[in-house]
């Protein structure tokens, strides 16, 4: 979690609207309409999956397993 935190700040302080991370790619942020890959790690499936289950709230976690979005 503390990695996706570092994530989440450096977004909000690059003053980026959009963060996209998706399994094995880059993680992506927009900054001033602008797609920039952020330098770190990439995600796995596991790192995923532990970041979803500490900021998805219980109610939607039936739609994102069926959705995936």
């Amino acid at each position: 979690m503390e990695t996706f935190f570092k994530i989440l700040k450096t977004a909000v302080n690059g003053g980026a609207s959009d963060v996209h991370v998706k399994i094995g790619t880059p993680i992506i942020v927009r900054i001033k309409g602008e797609l920039v890959a952020v330098d770190g790690p990439i995600p796995t499936a596991e790192w995923l999956d532990e970041v979803l289950q500490h900021i998805v709230p219980k109610h939607y976690e039936r739609k994102l397993e069926e959705e995936r979005e």
